[in-house]
């Protein structure tokens, strides 16, 4: 029988905590995880994109599997939230999914570390992931990266568990799990073939079983092909996404700036509330819509500690690791690179859920030098880091800058005020607002547009709204997206009378009275 590949060392020969231990110890670390993700739940509103994947699954007159076809974003995930969405709107219902998948991750990523180096060095990673404050965030969220990085895990588990021969049971477990990767965010597609390289530099691909895997990888990209070849065109937006414009790519220069790779790894590491709260990341221009991370006196101390920490880390993890750090960078090069090419491209900015494929494989390489580090500064880094994650956590949950936009509250507030003759301005969260509105009043989905050069055309554009509505609701939220100018709220400030200000996390509601002679 061949020799195991180096790239995976035999478990019997590794440091460990002792066996007795650990099961206590991962048991531990997986409870942990499991209580950062439900906690909290529903205790902030949904979110555009959480209301996008429950509309895919809930359009009048269209099924469920059709739906499921056409939702190139995440299909498996919108099928399981929207149909329990059938059965309740709970925000802790519809959640759970993601959130059970998420704790499952520090699990599985706890035996790819012990295959890949030590079962301390599971641990560790474990542990790191438990309390990453990024993927807590994406654990409780309506949307499909939890899932694939649970599933993207279980099928990285499988490659590197074979040993001198694939056989075609696995190799079946393979396709499946690849392909259900892919089914909870095209990102995963991407990851698969990123595994296939890594699979093939660590000399797990033997000529004798060449065709098993051949079978595997294939399956995957042909049963996933009608969502992959149908990304690049426009699929019945107005069914799936009324008023929205997809595969058509934005307008002006690359949004690919020098900062938007550190900042996104900077994002995987300790999520985004260590930093810029969004409101100081996104400046208004007057011609366009543009993301500047603005680093004043305040965040250099939390962004310093958590770059530095990770440089250490990092330049330790892969001297311990050695050649075994190309095959971690061999796993997410594919899925980073794809989202580095469309920023550039213009396509897609560098959001960091984007490169979310590559936080496996940064919480192993951060572990690893954890590990490798004396045992006092190990100690003393790793409760800086738990530090520094808790502080991220506690600013998402209860720092109103950072915590998710409150458009539930903005709904409940203009509910117990509003009258008869109202109407409802809502940019940018048009959807989410509708969601939870039960009135009966109309909301207006007034958006940016380029037709608007002035504040004079954004006047006429308020003029035109139903004039028998004596009062105007204003929900400002994230106003460099539909309102990068600050015209709307000027044109209401000069033509109409204010009468109330209500501010809520990232939402401020206006009550204006029109005036009789503007």
């Amino acid at each position: 029988m061949k020799q195991a590949s180096t790239y995976f060392p035999d478990t019997s020969r590794q440091r460990s905590l002792g066996e007795e231990r650990l099961p206590l110890a991962l048991f531990l670390i997986f409870l942990l995880g499991l209580l950062l993700r439900v906690y909290g739940l529903s205790h902030q509103s949904l979110w555009i994109d959480e209301i996008i994947t429950l509309r895919q699954g809930l359009v009048p007159g269209h099924g469920l599997w059709e739906q499921f076809l056409d939702d190139y974003h995440n299909p498996l995930p919108m099928v399981v939230i929207t149909t329990l969405a059938r059965m309740s709107h709970a925000e802790q219902l519809l959640r759970f999914p993601g959130a059970l998948l998420g704790s499952l991750s520090v699990l599985l990523i706890f035996f790819l570390g012990r295959r890949l180096s030590s079962a301390r060095v599971g641990l560790l990673a474990a542990l790191l992931l438990a309390v990453n404050p990024f993927h807590i965030f994406h654990s409780q969220e309506l949307r499909g990266y939890a899932w694939m990085i649970f599933f993207g895990l279980a099928t990285a588990l499988v490659a590197v568990n074979t040993r001198d021969r694939l056989s075609w049971p696995r190799a079946i477990l393979l396709a499946v799990l690849g392909i259900a990767t892919a089914l909870c965010n095209l990102e995963g597609l991407f990851w698969m073939g990123s595994l296939a390289l890594a699979c093939t530099a660590a000399g797990k691909v033997h000529r004798h079983d060449l065709r098993a895997w051949g079978v595997a990888f294939g399956l995957m990209v042909l049963v996933t092909s009608p969502w992959w070849t149908g990304i690049s065109r426009t699929h019945h937006e107005e069914r799936l996404l009324p008023g929205q414009e997809t595969g058509i790519p934005m307008r002006g220069q690359t949004t690919l700036g020098k900062w938007a790779i550190p900042y996104a790894g900077f994002v995987l590491a300790m999520g985004n509330t260590m930093g810029p709260t969004p409101l100081e990341i996104h400046a208004e221009s007057e011609e366009t819509i543009e993301a500047k991370p603005r680093l004043e006196r305040r965040h250099w101390p939390a962004v310093a500690g958590v770059a530095g920490i990770v440089l250490v880390l990092g330049v330790s993890g892969i001297v311990a690791l050695r050649s075994r750090t190309w095959l971690l960078l061999l796993w997410v090069a594919l899925p980073v690179l794809v989202a580095v090419w469309l920023a550039a491209r213009n396509v897609k900015p560098l959001n960091p859920r984007y490169c979310i494929a590559a936080l496996p494989a940064l919480m192993l390489l951060l572990a690893a030098g954890i590990d490798a580090l004396p045992r006092k500064t190990a100690f003393m880094v790793l409760i800086a880091w738990l530090a520094f994650s808790a502080v991220a956590d506690y600013r998402y949950h209860f720092v109103p800058q950072y915590q998710r936009e409150d458009v539930r509250g903005a709904v409940r507030l203009v509910e117990e005020r509003e009258g008869p003759k109202d109407f409802i301005l809502a940019p940018t969260v048009y959807r989410v607002f509708q969601w939870y509105y039960r009135g009966s009043n109309p909301v207006e989905p007034y958006w940016w547009s380029k037709v608007d050069h002035s504040l004079a055309d954004v006047t006429r554009r308020l003029d035109q709204l139903d004039p028998a509505r004596k009062y105007a609701w204003y929900v400002r939220c994230r106003p460099w997206h539909d309102d990068p100018n600050g015209w709307l709220l000027a044109s209401f400030e000069e033509n109409w009378r204010s009468r109330a200000l209500f501010r809520l996390p990232g939402v401020e509601v206006y009550l204006f009275e029109r005036k009789e002679t503007p």
